[in-house]
């Protein structure tokens, strides 16, 4: 899913909460998901 949302165009964590709507609720999940994305983004750019 944060994989789709970074093809769909976003490129932070406030884009992705926003099309995902997760990360909403305690925020526990914002680290992880911030480094899921730079991972992702970095695949994407090999």
């Amino acid at each position: 899913m944060t994989e789709d949302a970074i093809n769909q165009g976003a490129s932070s964590y406030e884009e992705v909460e926003a099309k995902l709507r997760f990360g909403t609720g305690c925020g526990k999940c914002k680290e992880f998901i911030a480094y899921l994305i730079k991972d992702i983004r970095e695949e994407m750019n090999k």
